[in-house]
């Protein structure tokens, strides 16, 4: 059995991606030292966007609290929850 995968969404669509990798991985520990995310999924879910430069969506509160937090860290390009979102996509739709 190959490597374990998760896909994300990008602006060129959705891919497949490793599950882990070293940035992942440093991203995930410094999570876990330095603002004592314990959760291992959250912070590989958070590292990886960070290693893709990825925009995160996700309601875990823990996860939004680390906006600005992370120095150091590489961070995702962006952090929404579906809130956000759907407020962004009533916004642009009003401007239409």
């Amino acid at each position: 059995m190959g490597a374990k995968r998760i896909v994300l969404a990008s602006a060129a669509g959705l891919g497949r991606l490793p599950l882990s990798s070293d940035t992942v991985e440093e991203v995930a520990d410094g999570l876990l030292v330095r603002e004592g995310v314990r959760d291992y999924f959250d912070r590989v879910i958070y590292g990886t966007a960070a290693d893709r430069g990825s925009v995160l969506l996700t309601e875990d509160e823990e996860l939004l609290k680390l906006k600005g937090k992370e120095e150091g860290l590489p961070t995702p390009s962006e952090v929404l929850t579906w809130k956000r979102i759907l407020s962004m996509w009533i916004a642009t739709s009003d401007r239409n």
